[in-house]
């Protein structure tokens, strides 16, 4: 049976800068409010940062991180649905995941640092808001209880988003995400 999973709400785009990248080399010393300020404005054109073909970068947006990563909030509103044959059966609201008001937790998930990931460089984690993409699996039946939340905390106050979602210990992978970027930026050095 086909199993559809998608994302709706508010996520988090992670983009890393190696220490060795052009764009680490030209802001990588600033203070993050000032690297926020360069790369969100005008002043943006001051960098001269050239694309893979050559051309001048017109805003941040087009250029590619050394890696990137999607997570999703854990708020009121984002939410994995869940349908079997075209049809809603399941909403998980990500908020739910980890219930400090519950006995027992409802979902299997597990809570780590982001700095586990990257150690040295520029990290800088945008708000999104949207749809995140869409993931197909074919099973034989589907188990809530085989679903796997990997939740990373990151920034002062200490901030939580889902960082992987896994279904029999495999990651699902979301595509043809529409998502509105909001303007909320957090810069870790």
């Amino acid at each position: 049976m086909e199993v559809i999973f998608s994302i709706q709400g508010s996520g988090r785009i992670i983009k890393y800068f190696h220490p060795s990248s052009t764009l680490y080399k030209l802001i990588g010393q600033l203070a993050p409010e000032e690297i926020t300020s360069i790369l969100y404005s005008e002043r943006f054109y001051e960098l001269n940062l050239r694309l893979e073909n050559g051309e001048l970068a017109s805003t941040f947006f087009e250029i590619i991180p050394d890696q990137q990563y999607i997570a999703y909030d854990l708020d009121r509103l984002t939410r994995l649905e869940i349908k079997l044959k075209n049809r809603t059966r399941n909403k998980i609201f990500l908020r739910e995941i980890v219930s400090v008001d519950l006995l027992f937790p409802l979902y299997n998930f597990n809570i780590r640092a982001l700095s586990s990931h990257q150690d040295d460089g520029l990290i800088i984690i945008e708000n999104d808001i949207g749809s995140f993409g869409k993931c197909k699996l074919e099973l034989e039946n589907f188990d809530v209880d085989n679903l796997f939340f990997e939740i990373v905390q990151y920034g002062f106050p200490l901030k939580s988003i889902v960082f992987r979602v896994l279904y029999d210990v495999k990651q699902l992978e979301f595509r043809k995400k529409d998502s509105l970027f909001n303007r909320d930026v957090v810069v870790l050095k």
